[in-house]
């Protein structure tokens, strides 16, 4: 009985194990850091792979009314795609083992978020262009008449301001949740571990 007592009692201390995880840097989970990073590759290079597209239908018609929004959206597509690019290669150089990891969190966090504002900000005036576009390219290749004539039309003519304004708040609506799927839930598991490195430091 005294033999397992003594067992129970004796609580081995590793010194020097100590000392090591003492002076560990604080743990970040590298969860949120690697699910950001791949979907900022693929947000980009699938962008990249519609805005061909807008560049394409854009060389292929004649109307320069399709024309301006599909060049909206391209350009659009293109500041974001630049922007998205510059977060990815930043998140590539972020370390965990970095003696200002937490520096580094914040102001990626930081730059994410504003990178999210100015998506929303430029989707306020190129979704409605871009909609615009796709509706008057689309009666176009529908009914195979053209431009001009289409626009004299009451029902195609008074369906273009309706369409543009239900599909540029559903498009804004279904944006914000889209960008919270990939990139908004991941975010704010990193500024949680923001808070706790805050802690710790």
């Amino acid at each position: 009985m005294n033999e397992v007592q003594n067992w129970k009692q004796w609580q081995p201390v590793d010194e020097l194990l100590e000392q090591v995880l003492a002076a560990a840097p604080p743990r970040v989970s590298i969860h949120p850091l690697s699910k950001l990073q791949a979907n900022l590759f693929r947000h980009c290079c699938w962008s990249a792979v519609i805005t061909a597209g807008y560049l394409l239908a854009l060389l292929l018609t004649p109307y320069w009314q399709v024309r301006g929004g599909l060049l909206a959206a391209a350009v659009f597509n293109g500041v974001i795609i630049g922007k998205g690019w510059l977060l990815y290669r930043e998140l590539t150089h972020i370390r965990l083992a970095d003696a200002n990891l937490l520096q580094l969190l914040r102001q990626f966090s930081d730059k994410c978020r504003q990178w999210e504002k100015l998506q929303y900000r430029l989707a306020v005036i190129v979704y409605p262009l871009a909609i615009a576009a796709g509706y008057l390219l689309g009666g176009v290749l529908a009914t195979g008449l053209p431009l001009p004539y289409l626009l004299r039309q009451p029902l195609f003519g008074g369906g273009l301001p309706v369409t543009v304004l239900l599909l540029s708040g559903a498009g804004f609506f279904f944006a914000r949740r889209l960008f919270h799927r990939q990139f908004g839930q991941y975010l704010q598991q990193l500024e949680a571990d923001e808070k706790s490195l805050r802690f710790e430091v």
